[in-house]
């Protein structure tokens, strides 16, 4: 269990190093899972909380399979298998990202805004969604994960537009959550059941 935290642990430092700057303090995430009737994991519920003295606004997310990209929520995760002859992953990542536009042309940032999450200082705004679109769950064992958020990046003229507008994003950079740990007692076999 040591050796996952470290892991775990490291990822997080690794995912705020490369945003190349000290961890941003906008906004502060909490990730926590809702169990189903069986007991198992099944929804995971991230907060937002706006912990500046400004209100902040950014897109709201969903969860999709995808690399990580600015204005995405990410989950990262470990897997230390019950079997140690488990072929599944034992590291994974999930994303979740605002909005497609794939073939079509996006909306004037003002706009777009207008379905956006806005947070007044010390609001928040809870995203929930299936455990399973977000991460790989099957096997056995223990699993550790956090949450990391990649505040949105405009072009210039994006920018321009919403302070004209006195819109605000969060601050640039990567916010973590804390560690989730969870156990799954046995295999589950297709829609997440033991």
């Amino acid at each position: 269990m040591r050796k996952l935290a470290f892991v775990v642990i490291l990822l997080a430092s690794t995912a705020v190093a490369s945003a190349g700057q000290m961890p941003p303090t906008d906004l502060k995430l909490t990730a926590r899972l809702a169990p189903s009737a069986s007991g198992t994991p099944a929804r995971i519920v991230i907060s937002f909380l706006n912990g500046s003295n400004h209100a902040v606004s950014f897109p709201r997310p969903f969860f999709w399979y995808c690399g990580e990209r600015a204005g995405m929520l990410a989950i990262r995760s470990t897997f230390t298998p019950s079997d140690p002859n488990s072929q599944q992953n034992k590291m994974g990542r999930g994303c979740s990202e605002p909005s497609l536009f794939a073939g079509h042309v996006r909306p004037d940032i003002i706009e777009q805004t207008k379905n956006w999450v806005v947070l007044g200082p010390n609001e928040s705004f809870d995203f929930e969604d299936s455990l399973s679109r977000g991460m790989i769950l099957g096997d056995a064992g223990k699993y550790l994960l956090f949450v990391v958020y990649t505040a949105p990046e405009l072009e210039a003229q994006d920018l321009q537009k919403l302070r004209e507008n006195n819109i605000s994003l969060p601050a640039p950079g990567k916010y973590a959550s804390n560690l989730v740990t969870f156990e799954i007692p046995q295999k589950l076999i297709a829609g997440g059941r033991p």
